[in-house]
C-alpha cells in the first residue's frame, strides 16, 4: 500500500464516520477491514512525516481522533440495537427498575464505557506511533 492508497482508505473511512449516527456505527459502511484501515493510518502517517518532516497539528489531531473511533464500528444489527437504547431510556420505554430492562441498560453502559476506554487507548497508540516516526526522522515532537 502506498500513501495515496492509504489516504483514499482513510478518507472513505472518515466518510463512514460522518454518515453514521450514534455512538455505535455500522460495520458494513467501512471501506475495507478494520485491520486494513489501521494499516492505512500507519502507512499514511509515516509517509506524511517522511515527506513534510512533521504533521500540521490539526491533521495529526484529526487522524488520531478518527483512528481511535474504529472500534465503534460493530455489526449493523448490533449498532441499530445499541443506538436505540438511549432513545428508549429517554422515552421511558426502558425502566431500570424492571430486571430485563435493567440488564439491557447495564449492558449498554458497560459497552459504552469499554468503547470509550479502548478509544482512549487507540488515541494514545496512534500518538505514540507519530512520536516514533518523529524520533526516527530525528525530529523532536
Amino acid at each position: 500500500m502506498n500513501k495515496y492508497q492509504a489516504e483514499k482508505i482513510i478518507n472513505k473511512y472518515g466518510e463512514s464516520i460522518v454518515n453514521n449516527k450514534g455512538l455505535f456505527r455500522k460495520q458494513s459502511t467501512l471501506p475495507c477491514s478494520k485491520a486494513k484501515i489501521r494499516y492505512a493510518f500507519y502507512v499514511y502517517i509515516a509517509a506524511i512525516i517522511n515527506d513534510l518532516g512533521r504533521f500540521p497539528k490539526d491533521i495529526g489531531q484529526n487522524l488520531a481522533a478518527t483512528y481511535s473511533m474504529l472500534d465503534c464500528f460493530v455489526s449493523d444489527e448490533e449498532a441499530d440495537r445499541l443506538n436505540r437504547i438511549p432513545e428508549m431510556i429517554k422515552n421511558k420505554q426502558l425502566n431500570a427498575e424492571k430486571p430485563n430492562d435493567e440488564k439491557q441498560i447495564k449492558e449498554y453502559f458497560s459497552l459504552v464505557t469499554n468503547a470509550l476506554r479502548r478509544n482512549g487507548s487507540y488515541f494514545d497508540e496512534i500518538n505514540d506511533y507519530i512520536g516514533e516516526c518523529y524520533k526516527e526522522k530525528g525530529i523532536r515532537s
